[in-house]
């Protein structure tokens, strides 16, 4: 297992629930955000790409957040925060906007859109194992079959950063 990022203990994320809005499906299952989760060191995009691998969330991906509101409907997705700082907006209109920096991670159930507001953040990506998940832009039109699909995906029982130790388990159990 990778280094584990804090010595006293996995840190409790931030909790978003957010509703369906009619646009974005979103997800009965909060947005979990954990922030300065990841040890501080230079390689950190290799240490979430192995830490993720490690506990089952696949297809990571080097990438500047969007400024696109998307959400996936086959999967649940983490990313972590390698560099820059910024704000990401997550659950489409009536959503909530969350100040990230780097070592910061967040999990988004099935369903739950993000898009980038401000800042330059560049994120390694991965999805609970789902290696190609779909992409889908907020459009009236996907909400339905979406939110279908959304109710068929089962959540993750081992913690991107934390694996079998982690409070994913706790707070999506």
């Amino acid at each position: 297992m990778s280094e584990t990022p804090s010595e006293n203990g996995p840190v409790e994320p931030a909790r978003h629930l957010l509703a369906d809005n009619g646009v974005v499906p979103n997800s009965a299952l909060p947005a979990l955000v954990y922030k300065q989760a990841a040890p501080q060191r230079s390689d950190l995009d290799d240490w979430f790409r192995t830490t993720f691998a490690e506990n089952r969330w696949v297809g990571a991906r080097d990438e500047m957040l969007s400024d696109t509101d998307h959400y996936h409907s086959t999967a649940f997705a983490v990313f972590g925060v390698v560099s820059g700082s910024g704000e990401v907006a997550l659950g489409g209109s009536g959503g909530v906007e969350i100040a990230l920096n780097a070592r910061d991670v967040v999990v988004l159930p099935a369903g739950v859109s993000c898009r980038r507001v401000s800042g330059d953040l560049r994120v390694i990506s991965a999805f609970f194992e789902e290696p190609h998940p779909d992409t889908l832009t907020v459009e009236p039109v996907e909400h339905d079959a979406a939110a279908e699909r959304i109710n068929n995906v089962s959540p993750p029982d081992v913690d991107p950063i934390y694996g079998d130790n982690g409070p994913l388990d706790r707070i999506y159990g």
